[in-house]
C-alpha cells in the first residue's frame, strides 16, 4: 500500500466530519498532538522501567501509537487538500535540499 492509498482508506473511516463548532483541521491537529504524547510517554516508560530496552510488547504498542499519529497526520493532509506523497516529497526536499 502506498501513502495515498492509506490516506484514502484512513479518510473513509473518519467520523469527525460533521463538527459544527470546531474546525476539522483543529480536531485532527489536537488528535495528532495527543497521539504523539502517548508515544512519547511510552518511550519514557521504556527508559524508566526497561532500561531503554524495547521488547516485543513495547514495540507493538509503539507501532500502534505511531499508527495513530499517522492517521491524524493523514487526516490533516486531507483537510489541507494535499496528499501524503506531496507532504513527504516537500519534507525530503526541505531536509535534503533536493530538486525534482
Amino acid at each position: 500500500m502506498n501513502m495515498n492509498e492509506y490516506q484514502k482508506l484512513a479518510n473513509d473511516v473518519a467520523n469527525y466530519k460533521d463538527f459544527e463548532h470546531i474546525s476539522n483541521l483543529l480536531y485532527v491537529t489536537l488528535g495528532a498532538s495527543e497521539s504523539t504524547g502517548k508515544f512519547v510517554a511510552r518511550i519514557k516508560e521504556v527508559i524508566a522501567n526497561k532500561k531503554g530496552q524495547i521488547g516485543t510488547d513495547e514495540r507493538s504498542q509503539l507501532m500502534k501509537d505511531l499508527g495513530n499519529v499517522l492517521w491524524h497526520i493523514s487526516q490533516a493532509a486531507t483537510e489541507l487538500n494535499v496528499t501524503l506523497d506531496d507532504v513527504a516529497l516537500i519534507n525530503l526536499q526541505n531536509n535534503l535540499k533536493i530538486d525534482t
